[in-house]
């Protein structure tokens, strides 16, 4: 069975969902910490760098190939280089990983927004059932307290702030470490399931409804950040903070971890070897040739956005800097500590602080459900490719079959609402970002270097139009695997989970390599099974095309 597939009604559409993936939370809460340590505008280097020679070539090469083929990233590989097809299988094995538990973080946001419809915000106050005795209450509305207890020498507080204990206690309920892993967070069960609602919701209905949606999703946190710019730009203390930020540290760029930081940050918004960028473009019309255009938009506009967020985070942690008589250094902190710690404190100096906190994360849940849509999009319609005749009649819908996809999802991220969830939610981060970063090198081997550069050039230009320019080819066949290379190989000799004070235990590592196997186990599996299989060719295809049924046709030109 080949249901018709769907396609973009308009190419804003497109624009706006790819862009609405791109800019996620991380684009918010962790790009600027890196700017910071990076050495200022010194950290513009690797990053642009990494962006041109990894990231532009790696989103071109996958819309082309979603375009080409007309499928999502199983059917594509099939097409292209079936002793690769377990690449694609690995890429739907990722995004279905990274849905279960980027939901947890997602579930963390609707339970900061549904406490924010409060005249009192209550991780701002201190007089709490969850507080300890010791907890201070809002930067702002306890200054004295936050001076006196503020040690210059470590850059520590040395009592707990009610923002840490909100997030901690009242949220998390976090458990000593990872072998604790405690009881169930009720609430954040609850916020689990409405997430994954919310997403079903947005895109049962393929990708004409997920479009318009992204008029919302995507646009919206924008509004959101141009508001929270005004305001804090008003604020004084920002223009001590903003020149250090924009002053060049270039001692900064002879650590390599600045550079893998960089490449890091780049390849991970922009999902690139989970296959959403493969999925996306197979909505295509096959006539349509504007692909290395939109790939040049997406990526400057998410430059351009990912600087607006951090000038907007700046902003913010100067003016407290300022308020307290603190170094703002002190202040800076990333990921969740900025979402959940930091920024509450920031929109504390808001007039009407409930207002702001909830414009606050409703912007976060648009940017965290941009990028939720696409990686349903990549399990949903996979499934439905590979599976199709094979599934009970019931699921070969997509609206149904991805009610079982988000209930699967659901059931990876269950463990983390429990008390030590933060634990495991740390450790699923740290070890699928390996697969992610080996996924894009062994991309480019099986599409370009397995079906060898002549063919894959030759098929781009008959299928789009044009081929891809000279800088394409060079990045593909040479420069953007080294970058991978070395990001890689950096990324497993110093990098280790972390959260707090919260111990891993030694299995731990045990659990994260199992997570890495059953990542990565699908590309060795197909290809002994495509070896081993007379009834499929034992070389790449010479050209790839729409599929008809389930055979694989090898055309002599591509329309």
């Amino acid at each position: 069975m080949d249901q018709q597939r769907d396609s973009w009604e308009r190419p804003s559409h497109f624009i706006l969902t790819a862009l609405g993936y791109a800019v996620d939370t991380g684009s918010f809460s962790i790009f600027f910490f890196r700017w910071h340590i990076g050495g200022g505008v010194a950290y513009f280097i690797p990053y642009l760098i990494t962006m041109v020679l990894f990231t532009l070539p790696m989103v071109y090469l996958e819309l082309s190939i979603g375009q080409l083929t007309q499928r999502g990233p199983v059917k594509a590989f099939t097409q292209l280089c079936p002793l690769f097809k377990g690449v694609g299988m690995c890429m739907v094995v990722m995004s279905f990983v990274l849905i279960g538990y980027f939901n947890v973080l997602m579930s963390w946001i609707l339970f900061y927004l549904f406490s924010s419809f409060t005249s009192s915000l209550p991780y701002l106050t201190s007089d709490n059932a969850w507080n300890t005795p010791e907890a201070i209450g809002s930067l702002l509305n306890d200054v004295d307290n936050y001076t006196s207890f503020f040690n210059d020498s470590t850059g520590i507080w040395e009592a707990p702030r009610a923002t840490e204990e909100f997030f901690r206690v009242r949220v998390l309920g976090i458990s000593d470490g990872l072998g604790q892993m405690g009881s169930v967070r009720w609430e954040l069960l609850g916020c689990l399931v409405l997430t994954l609602i919310i997403e079903y919701l947005c895109i049962f209905r393929g990708v004409k409804l997920t479009g318009k949606v992204a008029y919302v999703t995507t646009l919206l946190p924008y509004a959101v950040l141009f508001i929270l710019l005004v305001a804090t730009l008003r604020l004084p203390g920002i223009g001590y903070c903003l020149a250090n930020a924009f002053r060049p540290s270039w001692y900064r760029l002879s650590d390599i971890n600045v550079w893998t930081g960089a490449f890091s940050g780049a390849s991970y918004s922009f999902g690139v070897g989970t296959g959403v960028m493969i999925s996306l473009g197979s909505y295509h019309k096959h006539n349509y040739n504007n692909i290395c255009r939109d790939s040049v938009i997406i990526t400057v506009a998410h430059f351009a956005s990912v600087l607006l967020a951090a000038i907007v985070v700046f902003c913010g942690i100067g003016h407290l800097g300022y308020y307290l008589n603190i170094d703002y250094n002190d202040l800076l902190v990333a990921g969740p500590d900025l979402l959940f710690k930091m920024y509450p404190e920031i929109l504390a100096a808001m007039p009407v602080p409930p207002l702001w906190a909830v414009l606050f994360f409703i912007m976060l849940l648009c940017l965290g459900l941009g990028s939720q849509f696409c990686h349903l999009e990549v399990v949903g319609s996979s499934v439905l490719e590979t599976l199709g005749p094979k599934l009970p009649p019931g699921l070969r819908r997509k609206e149904i079959l991805l009610v079982p996809v988000c209930i699967a999802s659901f059931l990876v991220g269950l463990p983390c609402v429990f008390q030590g969830g933060m634990y495991v939610f740390t450790l699923m981060d740290f070890y699928a970002s390996i697969p992610a970063a080996m996924l894009p090198l062994l991309e480019i081997v099986g599409v370009c270097w397995m079906l060898g550069p002549t063919r894959l050039f030759d098929m781009f230009s008959k299928s789009l139009g044009k081929g891809p320019n000279i800088f394409f080819k060079v990045c593909w066949m040479g420069i953007t695997p080294l970058i991978v290379v070395i990001s890689l190989v950096v990324t497993l000799a110093f990098h280790t989970p972390y959260f707090g004070t919260g111990e891993y235990p030694y299995w731990s590592r045990a659990v994260g390599l199992l997570l890495i196997v059953l990542m990565l186990m699908w590309v060795p599996i197909a290809y002994m099974h495509e070896l081993c299989s007379p009834s499929h060719p034992h070389v790449p295809i010479h050209s790839a095309t729409p599929a008809e049924g389930e055979n694989r046709v090898e055309m002599e030109e591509v329309k």
